[in-house]
């Protein structure tokens, strides 16, 4: 089967709606990115979802959200910041639960949410592009 080219953009967004309660899955004949909740309906053709169910080589998982690991993101943005206050708040910001809230509301205290945001969407598009050669998908930005 001959992998379709698809937009780099649409599995970037495919990675950002993976999380405990779904997945995303490539269609490798259409080249369409499947959306599959465990908690929400899933707007598939039946033989669809019983491929799937199935594990039809057609369609290949997008990473998981323990693959995309944002905590990491968020330990490598704070290293790439300049030693200092804001590194050190953000470093305190990330410890114990809650950390993504804290390290966002600190981040848009210090004037960093959009180079964070941009450090994030950075980190994905890599993990996508990862993704497509590893699993031989020709993509296009």
């Amino acid at each position: 089967m001959r992998p379709m080219k698809v937009k780099l953009q649409d599995v970037i967004d495919g990675i950002d709606m993976v999380s405990e309660d779904s997945t995303c899955y490539l269609d490798r004949e259409t080249g369409e990115v499947l959306f599959i909740s465990e908690i929400a309906d899933n707007d598939y053709d039946d033989d669809i979802l019983e491929l799937l169910e199935e594990g039809s080589d057609r369609f290949i998982e997008f990473p998981s959200q323990w693959d995309r690991n944002d905590y990491q993101t968020m330990v490598d943005f704070i290293e790439s910041l300049p030693q200092g206050k804001e590194q050190n708040l953000l470093a305190i910001s990330i410890n114990g639960s809650g950390a993504f809230r804290r390290f966002k509301y600190t981040a848009s205290e210090l004037g960093l949410l959009d180079d964070w945001y941009r450090f994030l969407n950075n980190a994905h598009r890599e993990l996508a592009i990862e993704w497509c050669e590893d699993n031989e998908i020709e993509y296009e930005e």
